[in-house]
This record gives structure tokens, C-alpha cells and sequence, in this order.
């Protein structure tokens, strides 16, 4: 099994980007952008393909969106070369949805680069382009379209409208596509993994193995495992964030504070008054009790915020960041 990349950036599709959505075609965003396909092409140890999605990036596949952005014209293709720019620098090649030549045909033969690898995707059952009607006839035809210009494909199907489709995608592309540009073929069921759509994802398997039922069961007990270490992780945050009483928060902060400045003002100050006094000094271990219970409240905020920063990090996450600020100071200053 060889695993390929897909970070879908039509605009559509993007909202993974998070903030970073809304700054689409930025200097900003194009930094992003280069960072993300240089790390996943690392992650997947320099794959053969990288799928950089650009389907639908129209304002009719955005009417239910609140924030729809739509890229058009010279600025799609620029941007669309920006990332197969950042791919190909890499030794990967890129993948793309081939969509936008259902509407501007003559745009995309003339300027989608013939090293990119194409997915025309249609999910009905007809495939007669003598009676079928718009825009299915459209749909379909692409795959002649595509062999005709000399582009390598791999098409698409999906079991998602009905049973049938990927089979006849499968028996058609054969006989339209060159089997030189024929790479394969792409099933996109696009339903979730719920054992409600299983006879949908998964409708037979071999004599002997595990059910579909009993294979998504066992994807799901560790999806629920990961859920619930997240789901966990999320609550105690909020909880952290949302204490009743403000002077809990205060306090709580203060401790965390206070606990870590007695902890090292004790072990630096132990060799210097013991040398001083000629005697017994402050020892570290004389308030274990405290620095037990210090250890432990570090242990648990380590878990729920993993980053570096000590107390800055700890009391800027559970109260604000200018406390959080002062902490991080104070115990500087100390050390």
C-alpha cells in the first residue's frame, strides 16, 4: 500500500487552513502554503504524487457557506502554479481535480501543464455520450477529452449515488484511455465511516475475513479511543479556562507561581547560606510535601498544554497571557 497526500486548497474545500482560509493569494498565505507541502512532502518521505485538490471553486458550491471566496481567471492559475511550483521543487509530482475544464475548456487545455496528473470525476451510471444530456455528457466526455490532449489520468467513481458507477467508470476508461496514460483509477465513496453506510463503503469481502461490520467496528473503537483522549484533553482545558470563581483562577496561578519560585530559591540558596552559617541550611527536601504536590500540578498541566515555556505557558493558558508574561519573567529572574 503506497499512501499519497491531498491537501484539498480550492477555496471550497480549504477550511482546514483554519485563519489561514482568509488569506487566500497573501504573501502570508503563500508561506504557509510553501511550509505545509514541504513538511507533508517529508511527513510521506517524498512520495511519488501529491494531490493538491481544486475542485469546485465556484460560488454555486458555496452557497450554503457563510464566507465564500472564489478565485477566477489568471489568479486561480497563478496560484495554481504556485503550488504545483512548490511540489515539483521537491520531486514530487502534482495532482489535480479536472473539474474546471467542464466550464472553460479551451482555458484548461491551453494552460493545465501536461506534467500534472488528472482525476475527471463523474459518479452517475449512463456512459453514452449518444444520449446522454448535459451536463453528464460533459462530465463524461472529459476522459476522451483528456486522452486526446495526451494528459495521464486517473479517473475517478464513487459508490456514493449508486451501485454501478465505479465499475463502469472502470469498463469505459479502458476503452477511451491509453493504458501508457492510464494510472489507475480513484474510488471516492464520500460517506462517513459509520457502520449505518458500511453495505455502502465496503459491499463484499472475501471468504474468511473480517465483516465489513467487524472491520469498522475496529476502526471505530480506536477512533473513539483517540476521540476520547481528545475529547478529555479539550474538556480540561475549558474547564481550566472557565473556573466560577475568578479568584480560584488567581490563586490557582499564583501557586503555580509561588511554587516554582520557592522550589529553585530554595536549591540556590542552600550552598550559599550553608557556607555562611557553618551550619545546617535551608534543605531542599524540607517542604517535600509542597514540591510533591508542585510536581504533580506540572505533570498535569505538561499534559494538557505540551509546549515549552514552564509557568509562562501554564498560567498565560489558565489565566491570560500577561500574567502569564509576569510568571515567566519572575521565574527568569530567579534561575
Amino acid at each position: 500500500m503506497e499512501p499519497i497526500p491531498k491537501l484539498n486548497f480550492a477555496t471550497t474545500h480549504d477550511i482546514w487552513l483554519g485563519p489561514y482560509a482568509r488569506m487566500v493569494s497573501t504573501d502570508i498565505y503563500y508561506a504557509v502554503c510553501r511550509d505545509l507541502i514541504g513538511e507533508v512532502i517529508a511527513l510521506f518521505d517524498k512520495p511519488r504524487f501529491f494531490h493538491l485538490g481544486m475542485d469546485e471553486e465556484l460560488a454555486s458550491y458555496q452557497v450554503r457557506q457563510d464566507y465564500a471566496v472564489v478565485r477566477q481567471n489568471d489568479l486561480w492559475w497563478g496560484d495554481l502554479y504556485f503550488y504545483i511550483g512548490e511540489v515539483e521543487k521537491n520531486g514530487v509530482r502534482p495532482w489535480v481535480w479536472s473539474d474546471y475544464a467542464w466550464h472553460k475548456p479551451d482555458v484548461f487545455f491551453r494552460k493545465m501543464p501536461k506534467s500534472v496528473l488528472q482525476s475527471n470525476w463523474y459518479y452517475g451510471s449512463g456512459f453514452d455520450l449518444n444520449t446522454l444530456k448535459e451536463p453528464a455528457k460533459t462530465y463524461v466526455k472529459l476522459y476522451n477529452d483528456l486522452e486526446t490532449y495526451g494528459y495521464e489520468q486517473v479517473p475517478t467513481g464513487s459508490n456514493h449515488s449508486n451501485a454501478e458507477n465505479f465499475e463502469l467508470t472502470v469498463d469505459y476508461c479502458k476503452k477511451v484511455i491509453d493504458p501508457s496514460r492510464l494510472f489507475g483509477f480513484m474510488m471516492a465513496p464520500w460517506r462517513p465511516t459509520l457502520l449505518s453506510v458500511s453495505s455502502t463503503i465496503i459491499r463484499k469481502h472475501k471468504p474468511g475475513c473480517q465483516s465489513h461490520e467487524e472491520i469498522l467496528k475496529n476502526s471505530f473503537k480506536l477512533n473513539d479511543n483517540l476521540m476520547d483522549s481528545e475529547n478529555r484533553v479539550t474538556s480540561e482545558r475549558k474547564h481550566l479556562k472557565n473556573l466560577i470563581c475568578p479568584c480560584t483562577r488567581i490563586m490557582g496561578s499564583y501557586y503555580l507561581w509561588y511554587s516554582t519560585y520557592s522550589t529553585i530559591a530554595a536549591i540556590g540558596l542552600f550552598g550559599i547560606v550553608q557556607k555562611a552559617l557553618t551550619a545546617y541550611g535551608p534543605h531542599p527536601f524540607d517542604s517535600y510535601g509542597g514540591y510533591d504536590a508542585t510536581a504533580v500540578s506540572y505533570g498535569r498541566m505538561a499534559s494538557l498544554y505540551p509546549s515549552a515555556g514552564s509557568a509562562y505557558t501554564y498560567v498565560g493558558k489558565g489565566l491570560n497571557s500577561y500574567a502569564g508574561f509576569m510568571a515567566g519573567w519572575a521565574m527568569f529572574s530567579i534561575t
